[in-house]
């Protein structure tokens, strides 16, 4: 859970937007294990699309919603979400090896093998711009510049002395890189997007995405802070 208090979400955003110099407003994510949770907090999606598509919609229009599967357009990204099993296409590679992403359905699967997935089973997932979440979020995802993704990078050294380790390959990159991973592996992440992402939304081609603990946002924050006064 986030040592941070919902009344400070809004005061963590703008700290955020300011230091790093951000257009769109970070995204807070949370994984339920049971809907009715979600209904306390959240208005359910009335529409059908993509996990990448309301995170990006969160990030620049302001909604705030929670989905569960039947709103899920994209089913790889519901499976990494913990929404539902992996479809057989994607299961057995054939259907990234249909779309010409690998030489053969072998590389396929074993790519898949890495992808990062969340194991419990969820009901639902949560989307709000941070400064508007009424919730504890899982993730804080961030729609950045390199030069502010440098800015996070080094920030995530500044205290731990670590480097920071971007995992990703050009697919399920919302979904899986930057909400799955962090969720799963207690890590911040950031991925250059793939093309369901980039097809579906109007991220910029300078635009990457980086997924933040928000176990550590405070941390962080403090970080970022300390980095951009001594600059």
């Amino acid at each position: 859970m986030s040592p941070c208090k919902i009344e400070d979400f809004k005061t963590i955003s703008n700290q955020l937007k300011e230091l790093l110099g951000l257009d769109k407003s970070p995204v807070a994510i949370k994984l339920f294990i049971d809907e009715e949770d979600a209904k306390e907090v959240l208005p359910k999606a009335d529409d059908k699309i993509r996990h990448c598509q309301r995170v990006f919609k969160a990030a620049s229009e302001k909604v705030s919603c929670y989905a569960t599967l039947e709103e899920q357009q994209c089913q790889g990204g519901a499976a990494v979400l913990g929404l539902r099993d992996y479809p057989k296409p994607l299961k057995t590679g054939k259907k990234y090896f249909s779309l010409g992403r690998f030489a053969s359905q072998g590389s396929a699967i074993h790519e898949l093998s890495q992808v990062p997935k969340v194991e419990t089973v969820m009901s639902a997932v949560g989307y709000a711009p941070l400064e508007d979440a009424e919730f504890e979020p899982d993730v804080i995802v961030l729609y950045a510049l390199p030069e502010q993704g440098m800015k996070i990078a080094q920030a995530y050294g500044y205290v731990l002395g670590k480097r920071f380790n971007a995992s990703y390959a050009g697919i399920q990159s919302v979904c899986a890189d930057v909400v799955a991973g962090p969720y799963k592996n207690k890590e911040p992440n950031m991925t250059l997007g793939c093309d369901g992402s980039r097809g579906t939304t109007s991220v910029k081609p300078d635009e990457l995405v980086i997924g933040l603990t928000a176990e550590n946002l405070g941390c962080m924050l403090n970080s970022l802070e300390s980095i951009m006064n001594k600059n």
